[in-house]
């Protein structure tokens, strides 16, 4: 329990804290920005895949296999900056990671052949462990700590328009002046304006490292990897599963009989569904305040993947058992994005949080770059039944670890990790 200061006296940090807190709204409208434009705009293959494979005469699966090759750096790199992140703060890291990532884009966007056109991705993933979706929720963990899941809900639901704001722009700018000036565009607009943003409209928070002192150690502050052991795994299993599925669901309810363009629009329904859901989780954090650590509804989000499912195949393509479907996977995987950032927040706190989540993206990263190609080969080679099969088994695991941590969460673990 904190003990409240004696009146009209306040320390330095309190002082420093108050300064730079700033109003919220202000705040979650610039992470909001930023965090639109950078998924945005690493999101051009979706639109612009086709005309860049001709173009560097490369397969179309080659042109994807950039995102992947995102994915496994960002896997990498994360570990490594979660150290940065407590020494440096979020603030300096995701400007960093916006100057690192822009150079990417403009790489691919002069690039002649397959060599150039990776070292691109390389770069954009390297940021990406900074700028990205981790980056936004460790400052808002260092200005709100453990109260952060309710601003962090409210930041992914912002962040969820982002597909709807730059799909249709980039197939403009395409349209308008090609696949290579449309990269460059974006290399400029995420180098100049990310960090613009983060410079003068974000204010500085108080660096983790700087904060209250850290428990000495001891045999009284052991390091818990079984929790975070099962933090990661439930986080890394949700994210294979619902990375997998959403990389295949225009092609799975073509397997099902619906025809392309009718797949495309169940596919927009999802996202319209995962935006509404990650609503609710935001309501439901302010109601449930004192409790609303995000394990109860992360376990039963996992829960209602397989039950979604299940009732996918089973309904053989009927449109109402359809609609079930997408109603039930898009909650899920909506309220699990949140969850991915606020399950750590039930068990660390300040410098612990920021490395506890920079590790997390290691598995979670790599299963990222793993599981579309691998669900799309089940489901092309093997059928509906196989994929459905290790999307279960992946959501069975994780919803055990779920329910095993909410039993660890009132023995919160002192520290996870040391510098």
């Amino acid at each position: 329990m904190l003990i409240d200061p004696p009146p009209n006296r306040l320390s330095l940090d309190e002082e420093h804290q108050a300064l730079s807190r700033g109003p919220m709204p202000r705040i979650l409208a610039v992470l909001a920005v930023t965090q639109v434009v950078a998924w945005g705009v690493i999101g051009f293959p979706a639109v612009l895949a086709p005309a860049i494979a001709a173009d560097l005469r490369m397969p179309l699966p080659a042109v994807f296999a950039g995102t992947s090759v995102m994915s496994v750096v960002t896997a990498l790199a994360s570990p490594v900056f979660g150290p940065l992140f407590v020494r440096l703060g979020a603030r300096f890291m995701m400007m960093a990671g916006a100057l690192t990532a822009a150079p990417g884009l403009a790489l691919i966007a002069v690039s002649t052949g397959p060599i150039v056109y990776f070292v691109g991705w390389l770069l954009i993933g390297l940021g990406g462990a900074a700028m990205l979706t981790t980056g936004a929720h460790i400052y808002l963990a260092e200005r709100d700590g453990a109260a952060a899941r309710g601003p962090i809900s409210g930041l992914m639901v912002m962040t969820g328009l982002s597909s709807a704001v730059f799909l249709p722009l980039t197939g403009l700018l395409s349209d308008f002046a090609g696949w290579r000036w449309t990269c460059a565009i974006f290399a400029v607009l995420l180098g100049a304006l990310n960090p613009l943003l983060c410079l003068i409209a974000l204010p500085p928070t108080q660096a983790l490292s700087s904060g209250a002192a850290q428990p000495a150690k001891s045999a009284r502050t052991p390091v818990r990897w079984r929790v975070f052991g099962m933090i990661a795994g439930a986080i890394a299993l949700n994210g294979f599963a619902t990375f997998g599925i959403t990389a295949v669901t225009v092609q799975m309810f073509i397997t099902i009989g619906y025809d392309q363009r009718a797949a495309i629009a169940l596919g927009s329904a999802i996202s319209v569904v995962q935006v509404g859901a990650r609503a609710v989780d935001l309501v439901s954090s302010r109601l449930m305040r004192r409790t609303g650590d995000g394990l109860p509804t992360a376990a039963i989000a996992t829960a209602l993947i397989p039950i979604g499912l299940l009732i996918l195949v089973l309904g053989a393509g009927r449109p109402l058992v359809t609609g079930l479907f997408v109603m039930l996977y898009g909650v899920a995987s909506g309220i699990l994005a949140v969850a991915r950032s606020t399950i750590p927040l039930a068990f660390y706190s300040g410098p612990d949080y920021a490395r506890v989540l920079s590790r997390i993206g290691l598995p979670l990263n790599l299963t990222v770059a793993a599981s579309p190609p691998l669900m799309a080969w089940l489901l092309e080679d093997f059928g509906l039944g196989a994929m459905v099969t290790v999307a279960l088994s992946a959501c069975c695991g994780a919803c055990a670890m779920l329910v095993a941590l909410a039993s660890q969460r009132n023995s919160r673990p002192v520290r996870a990790f040391e510098s």
